[in-house]
């Protein structure tokens, strides 16, 4: 049994991988490409080695470095295996290469929602990976995206972190109302 946060990141990781489909199906509509090509293409190991993980695994030993001087509180094993994941689905929702020192803050707020209709539980402890990973490469000057959007997504992922999204987001969305759960343990 897979644990929770990569049933999470899947579960995520298909509904983005269907939306990718669907665009480059639009893209390649006139060429050759037979479907089964095209799925193939689209089918993705969240914790497979790729161009995003390849940017990320150069940035990990600092930021290891600065998860501990910043006292994180998980065990760094587990924020690199959903970082890992978390831009691994980030990577397949992109029609163009990403990169891990900016995030699109649309795209973040629709997988957050998502993450949080799969499971609350798991999508709070990603966000706060994903908020200190922010935090680092702002505070290391490696944020690569605009101060506006840095903004937004730390207002995004706080807003994870404190359980807005529980009643809040995914509504707004337009997506379904999740119940309250406890996020925490």
């Amino acid at each position: 049994m897979l644990p929770p946060y990569r049933l999470v990141l899947s579960a995520t990781a298909n509904k983005v991988r269907i939306k990718v489909a669907r665009e480059q199906r639009r893209a390649m509509a006139g060429t050759n490409r037979t479907r089964k090509e095209n799925e193939d293409e689209n089918r993705i190991n969240l914790l497979a080695r790729g161009a995003v993980t390849q940017e990320l695994d150069a940035l990990l030993p600092a930021f290891q470095q600065w998860y501990r001087e910043h006292e994180g509180t998980c065990d760094f094993k587990l924020v690199l295996e959903q970082l890992t994941g978390f831009y691994n689905a980030y990577g397949a929702s992109r029609l163009r290469p990403p990169t891990v020192t900016a995030m699109d803050p649309e795209w973040l707020l629709e997988m957050m929602a998502a993450l949080f209709a799969v499971h609350q539980k798991c999508a709070v402890l990603i966000a706060t990976n994903v908020y200190d990973f922010f935090r680092f490469l702002r505070d290391t000057k490696r944020w690569s995206g605009s101060s506006a959007s840095y903004a937004e997504a730390q207002a995004i992922l706080r807003a994870a972190i404190f359980e807005d999204m529980i009643t809040g987001f995914p509504q707004a969305l337009g997506g379904p109302r999740v119940a309250t759960l406890p996020c925490h343990a």
